[in-house]
């Protein structure tokens, strides 16, 4: 396949064989085409050239990224049983399998959580029996435990799956092969990605040793074609030379892509308290979010905030960071601290 915009080719000549059972991790750097290789899959965009084949036997169930199929005033059993046109009792078996139950599928989707939202988009697409699933990074904003579930089930997955994701541990514990979409150019890898890892940097170091032997070897065989080309007993060796010279090339090795490059100023190694919050009362106007929220941090210490989505993680750090008011307790730092505050959706704040 190749696919260009304007006149900048996002990949060209990418070639993919999917078999029974294969577990591919999609890698590769944010508009390298990855979303859009699924959409040329899907037939939503065309490729420039090459064509994808589908078996006749090959079921394809899709998440997407960021693009939800259901009405948020839907129930969760009323949205899966309109999409599957399958009968409750169906809907209700495969939803228990992600932890939907009982009250929680008659509740509106629209006042679910993001993890629990993607939980209902999962049930949606296994619900038309896939065996083979596109996965575009669905661990985007999900929960611990809704990130949990789906690694089990990918694991346990019988068909196969193609998976987009950032998430390095993510794509470890789920995929058993790997296609990278770099340069212009894909490769596919038939182990996981640590060892494919392992093997790039096996194989860059392996690069500069031989183009360093080739370069020196240049170097020899110029010096003699440059001093005895013109004189006239050495002139049959210098022309053999200057063939030999012609012949040695050395391996590409790929420039690194542009990345991002951030400046952590170095910190102070000091003792004494970093955060000491009491009795925290979190939350919005006649809506209490978590309460008695207790806890001390010590400088050079590292903490993680985990829990399901909508349980008041971002609220707990948006009011310490003082963007929110408590409603009662307090939040104070110890001195000399200067804190810095990345939010969970940064454009709002810039």
């Amino acid at each position: 396949l190749t696919k260009c915009y304007d006149i900048i080719p996002l990949f060209d000549g990418l070639t993919l064989s999917v078999s029974d059972r294969q577990h591919i991790g999609v890698v590769g750097r944010n508009g390298a085409g990855k979303s859009t290789l699924f959409q040329i899959i899907m037939g939503f965009e065309p490729a420039d050239s090459g064509e994808v084949n589908i078996h006749a036997h090959t079921r394809i169930g899709y998440i997407r990224q960021q693009v939800d199929p259901f009405d948020p005033e839907e129930t969760v059993i009323n949205f899966l049983m309109r999409s599957s046109g399958k009968e409750e009792w169906a809907c209700a078996k495969l939803a228990g399998q992600f932890d939907l139950k009982h009250e929680q599928l008659t509740t509106k989707i629209g006042s679910f959580s993001g993890g629990y939202q993607m939980r209902v988009k999962v049930v949606d697409v296994l619900l038309t029996d896939p065996n083979l699933l596109l996965l575009d990074e669905p661990t985007n904003y999900l929960d611990l435990s809704t990130i949990l579930l789906l690694e089990q089930f990918l694991q346990q997955f019988s068909g196969s799956f193609l998976l987009i994701s950032h998430d390095r541990e993510f794509l470890n514990k789920t995929c058993t092969s790997i296609l990278e979409i770099a340069h212009r150019k894909s490769t596919y890898f038939p182990q996981t990605l640590e060892e494919y890892l392992a093997y790039k940097v096996q194989q860059e170091e392996f690069a500069k040793r031989y183009n360093k032997k080739i370069a020196k070897e240049q170097r020899h065989l110029q010096s003699f074609v440059d001093r005895f080309r013109y004189k006239a007993s050495k002139a049959s060796q210098a022309q053999s030379k200057l063939k030999q010279l012609e012949k040695l090339q050395t391996m590409e090795i790929a420039a690194p892509e542009r990345i991002s490059t951030i400046h952590i100023p170095l910190v102070k190694d000091k003792k004494g308290t970093a955060l000491s919050v009491e009795s925290l009362t979190i939350g919005y106007p006649n809506n209490v979010v978590a309460a008695d929220v207790t806890f001390h941090i010590d400088r050079g210490e590292r903490v993680a905030i985990v829990g399901d989505n909508g349980q008041g993680k971002s609220t707990l750090l948006k009011t310490i960071a003082g963007e929110l008011s408590p409603i009662s307790g307090s939040a104070m730092f110890g001195p000399h601290i200067s804190v810095g505050y990345y939010a969970q959706h940064v454009p709002e704040m810039l």
